[in-house]
């Protein structure tokens, strides 16, 4: 596997606390990763709402505790899966979202970086 090919240019960031994702004001979760390219996001689905985000071209928004917020970031969803989970008999079951990032602008990026720098392991 060492061959693989990445699709990532950069490696994802872990965010640190708990910084959340909304998807065009559907889905909304907790952030797992995140880079200048991209996020990916858990969030609770639940099986009667159902619907496919694909080839869409969305926005999200980033936000976390502190009081920052990235608004209406364009994006498309790379993937929508489901997560393992112990509890395989709930009707409510966990997704793993992964987003790419479309066009930012100058100040959405700027943004962006103080999130990375400030929000993130990327320190560490």
């Amino acid at each position: 596997m060492e061959n693989q090919i990445s699709h990532r240019e950069q490696n994802r960031l872990q965010a640190k606390d708990a910084a959340y994702a909304a998807l065009h004001g559907s889905k909304v979760g907790i952030i797992i990763d995140i880079n200048r390219e991209g996020l990916s996001f858990r969030y609770f689905h639940d099986a009667t709402h159902v619907q496919d985000d694909s080839q869409k071209i969305l926005t999200v928004s980033i936000f976390n505790k502190d009081g920052f917020a990235l608004q209406h970031v364009p994006c498309r969803v790379i993937a929508d899966d489901s997560m393992l989970s112990e509890y395989t008999f709930s009707l409510v079951k966990m997704y793993k979202c992964s987003l790419k990032f479309g066009e930012l602008t100058a100040e959405q990026q700027s943004q962006l970086d103080y999130f990375l720098i400030h929000s993130t392991n990327a320190n560490e």
